[in-house]
């Protein structure tokens, strides 16, 4: 029995080998089509052909046994390294393509996203940060010339900074588009009213994604009017055909939004992995003894415990509407616990009712 569970295995691993060859093997194709994409000036992302890689593994999945699930995860999870791939293999656009694209904060996270989308979109990138340039952008050091020369100028920033960066960019009286991608609104939102109230064509925008996305297909992006339409058109233009689902959203009404998808979300998982830690349960344990349930929350939670703890300070901190965030959660957990102390079963149920009505009014 050993000797054949160790050919088996063998086999098993010869299978894997052979796998890592096919899909290095499409990489070298995809590398070559992100090449005479940016000799053509055609963008890496086309979401229709996406599609058809999804279709297409789909119905070859099926011929072969495999579920509908797996086919779709395995198609997504090539077309996210080819993306990545093809973007790499992209020039730089010559000086006369596309529209220059200043990113303020394009060394950072999503600075850096920004600048690998819109390179890939056939745009000029150039960068503006404090910490130095990116590998394999323009650099510009000055911010007044940089500002003058951009058609686009993107704040990518912390939420901190951001507010002095707007300032400093809109006291130049650009002719180009401005916007922010701050995941709240309250830091800048004078600032872009008073650029707006200039004349100046000022949008707000936030992606509801991290860095890490290679995919927009299915990702909210948020659009704010700050006074100037034709600015938040020129925004929105900027992500359309990309699969993503651009949302417009009050300005005003953008943090109360945001107080329950992100600071409460992010509150809700911070309490649930200090409550684990405060335990004493070893995670390891805890995981042999895994429900469904426990393990997508873990999965969650563990997300957010590696996240950048200054974006999320900042989150919790700079939105108005937090506190009563936190006591409407305080509230919930206090509702609970006492129901459970009462063994109050009718109550309970009530609870778990109105998490029903509550989701199914979506």
């Amino acid at each position: 029995m050993t000797d054949e569970l160790d050919l088996l295995r063998k086999r098993v691993a010869e299978i894997d080998e052979d796998i890592a060859a096919f899909v290095a093997k499409r990489l070298q194709a995809v590398a070559e089509i992100g090449r005479l994409k940016g000799e053509q000036r055609i963008p890496v992302r086309d979401e229709r052909v996406e599609a058809q890689v999804v279709q297409r593994l789909e119905t070859a999945g099926r011929r072969h046994g495999l579920s509908d699930i797996f086919a779709r995860d395995l198609a997504r999870a090539l077309i996210e390294e080819s993306v990545r791939v093809q973007d790499a293999s992209v020039r730089p656009p010559p000086d006369d393509a596309g529209r220059r694209i200043l990113i303020v904060g394009g060394a950072g996270r999503m600075g850096s996203w920004l600048a690998r989308y819109f390179r890939g979109q056939s745009e000029r990138v150039v960068i503006n940060d404090i910490a130095g340039p990116l590998d394999g952008f323009l650099f510009a050091p000055d911010l007044a010339p940089a500002v003058r020369d951009a058609d686009v100028i993107v704040v990518a920033t912390s939420m901190s900074a951001a507010v002095g960066v707007l300032r400093a960019v809109t006291a130049r009286r650009p002719a180009g588009l401005v916007f922010d991608i701050c995941s709240l609104k309250a830091p800048v939102r004078e600032a872009l009213l008073d650029a707006a109230r200039a004349g100046l064509r000022v949008a707000s925008v936030h992606p509801m994604f991290g860095p890490n996305v290679a995919s927009l297909a299915g990702r909210n992006i948020l659009f704010c009017d700050c006074g100037n339409r034709e600015a938040l058109e020129a925004a929105t233009d900027l992500f359309r055909g990309t699969g993503a689902n651009l949302e417009e959203v009050p300005l005003d009404r953008h943090d109360t939004l945001m107080a329950r998808v992100l600071g409460l979300s992010h509150a809700s998982n911070i309490a649930f992995f200090g409550a684990l830690a405060r335990g004493g349960v070893a995670m390891a344990d805890l995981r042999d003894a895994s429900s469904t349930s426990f393990t997508r929350q873990v999965a969650t939670a563990r997300e957010v415990a590696n996240e950048n703890p200054d974006l999320y300070l900042e989150i919790q901190t700079l939105n108005p509407h937090t506190p009563e965030v936190v006591r409407d959660l305080e509230a919930a957990l206090a509702e609970l616990r006492d129901v459970v102390a009462r063994r109050d079963e009718e109550a309970f149920r009530s609870l778990m009712e109105s998490g029903r009505r509550y989701f199914g009014g979506d």
